[in-house]
């Protein structure tokens, strides 16, 4: 009888008490988590991260292996749903020795992300080629990780630009409209959000790495544990700020850190005009049930309301808001 109601609540699209159509997504690691429930019946996958292909052999795999893996999550959704594949986010200690990279102090800032990737031009190339070859498959979309720069987008376009015409050149088919965005997480892409909505197509804010930038807090420190919060109104401020960018440039704005999986958080995001939620598996059922429980004006309302309160009494405020 549970499991009947998961799915039925699972396959009934979201929309807020209002009647406004949120879109829920999950994120995925391996392939086969497509096959869940949870991610059959939602909206897509918003983020498959693309790390385990490198770490099964502590190799980075060829065009073509990468090609058959990309499309089997494609043909393990329902037809038309979107798959973001975020390009290997690797670097700092886990790559130093193989690629000969100096021993990093702070590898959280280093060569890691885009840098990695615009450094080794080739394994980005076999990459974009493999996520290419699977687009004629369906739906997919490349998702950039920790761009701080324009620079660093015009680069990836252009490697983009190459390797289309090098699979039109051997004929081979591709989705010629797949669209290119990239990941919040620097506090220099959100600030300058407006300019770097001009170079692509959606924007997806990454919490994790953008809260644990703006607060120079190490995530993984636990001795900054109470430091570490995205109810920081330096944090929010950032996010906000994205949002409202990706609206007056008519670009979609999704959000797919620890954030999105936490309920309390998701009705704060809702208030500040967030419409695109990419939720870990185990917490889509539990976001799912928040997300229709409100109005956007009240939210809207109770944000305005307490946005300049402190981070404690703020988060305190919310999760009394979600306890009625």
């Amino acid at each position: 009888e549970d499991f009947k109601k998961k799915i039925s609540l699972l396959k009934t699209p979201t929309f807020t008490k209002d009647k406004i159509r949120i879109e829920l997504m999950g994120n995925i690691e391996f392939p086969e988590e497509c096959e869940m429930p949870e991610v059959q019946y939602i909206d897509g996958v918003g983020l498959f991260r693309t790390e385990f292909l490198y770490f099964l052999d502590n190799l980075f795999p060829s065009a073509e292996n990468q090609f058959k893996v990309y499309k089997q999550v494609i043909q393990n959704l329902p037809k038309g749903k979107p798959v973001y594949v975020r390009t290997f986010d690797v670097g700092g200690d886990k790559l130093q020795r193989e690629f000969g990279l100096h021993k990093e102090l702070n590898p959280n800032l280093g060569c890691r992300g885009i840098r990695f990737l615009l450094k080794y031009k080739e394994i980005f190339r076999q990459q974009i080629r493999g996520i290419l070859m699977a687009s004629a498959y369906g739906n997919l979309k490349i998702m950039l990780p920790m761009i701080s720069s324009i620079k660093e987008i015009i680069e990836s376009h252009e490697l983009i630009s190459q390797e289309k015409a090098l699979l039109k050149k051997k004929k081979i088919s591709f989705n010629e409209k797949i669209e290119v965005g990239i990941m919040i997480e620097i506090p220099s892409s959100a600030i300058l959000a407006d300019q770097f909505a001009e170079h692509v197509d959606f924007f997806s804010i990454g919490t994790n790495d953008l809260t644990q930038y703006v607060l120079a807090a190490d995530r993984n420190n636990e001795a900054l544990a109470e430091e570490f919060t995205y109810y920081d109104p330096a944090v929010i401020e950032l996010i906000k700020t994205t949002i409202d960018a990706g609206q007056r440039h008519n670009i979609d704005v999704k959000l797919c850190g620890e954030m999105a999986s936490d309920p309390v958080a998701v009705s704060l995001l809702l208030g500040l005009g967030l419409r695109s939620f990419s939720a870990n598996i185990s917490g889509i059922l539990r976001v799912k049930k928040i997300l229709s429980r409100f109005t956007i004006t009240e939210l809207e309302n109770f944000y305005n309301k307490h946005k300049n309160i402190s981070q404690e009494d703020l988060h305190y405020a919310y999760k009394q808001l979600i306890k009625k």
